[in-house]
């Protein structure tokens, strides 16, 4: 990668407020759902031209099961193009525990296949992909593998909102258990998406250089009373966090990381 995600990012959606940080803020980076950048992308905007201009931006297709059933892969690449983010997490297709064995190593093989399609047709521009990893079995999590390895990628996607749905609760146990099984393979880099507290993070196996989440910035983000350098310095404390949570280096700040932090998983 050009420029590896490490660290921190702000997860963001297509409103004022939302606008406001990414502006005001400028996060490293910020990531926006697919059909959030599709709203964007139809005002006619691009990620350089809503952003910061310096806050580099991540799409994904991890969204609810009916809304992404409703966008097809040329249609998911066209809005990709026109955003043009940094990086796209292409062509989800969600597989659960309770599917037969065959019916998900199908659905983990459409979502590869999916990934390398959307590679070949973003290949003369800017986006880069970031294949999801996903798989209840070793075998499963291996077809993952061998696929990434194909496409050349160096980082993989862990979608972890589920684990903290309104329907699951808090299942943090959960989560850390099914990512130390995740030792039994040669991982790449693993960006984590829907997971962004500090005291978590620290639990999380070696493998993980990122993780994305709105919950934790929202938290800290008063734009009513705070100053600009206020919220600055606010966020870059996450930043800061997040970062010693992970054993990884992100942007220099002045300011030292909070000892304080907040347990909700987002």
């Amino acid at each position: 990668m050009n420029n590896p995600i490490r660290g921190c990012v702000a997860r963001v959606e297509p409103t004022p407020y939302h606008r406001e940080f990414v502006k005001t803020v400028e996060p490293n980076w910020a990531m926006l759902k697919l059909h959030h950048a599709e709203r964007l992308v139809e005002d006619g905007y691009t990620a350089t031209t809503w952003g910061s201009g310096t806050t580099k931006f991540i799409t994904t297709s991890t969204i609810n099961d009916e809304r992404l059933d409703s966008i097809s892969w040329s249609e998911e690449r066209d809005i990709v193009r026109e955003f043009n983010p940094t990086y796209h997490i292409p062509t989800d297709v969600s597989v659960y525990a309770s599917q037969p064995t065959d019916e998900r190593a199908e659905c983990i093989e459409n979502c590869m296949t999916g990934a390398a399609y959307m590679q070949s047709e973003l290949e003369e521009y800017a986006p880069s992909i970031i294949p999801l990893f996903k798989g209840i079995t070793h075998s499963e999590r291996e077809l993952c593998l061998s696929a990434a390895d194909a496409l050349g990628v160096d980082t993989v996607a862990i979608y972890v909102s589920p684990y903290f749905s309104s329907k699951q609760g808090n299942n943090r146990k959960q989560l850390f258990h099914d990512l130390n099984r995740c030792r039994d393979h040669d991982m790449p880099d693993v960006f984590l998406i829907g997971l962004l507290s500090p005291k978590y993070l620290e639990r999380v196996p070696e493998f993980v250089v990122a993780a994305a989440g709105q919950y934790q910035w929202r938290q800290r983000y008063e734009p009513e009373i705070q100053s600009t350098d206020e919220m600055r310095s606010a966020y870059h404390q996450l930043e800061g966090q997040v970062g010693n949570a992970l054993g990884i280096t992100t942007r220099n700040v002045s300011e030292q990381a909070s000892t304080s932090s907040y347990i909700q998983g987002d």
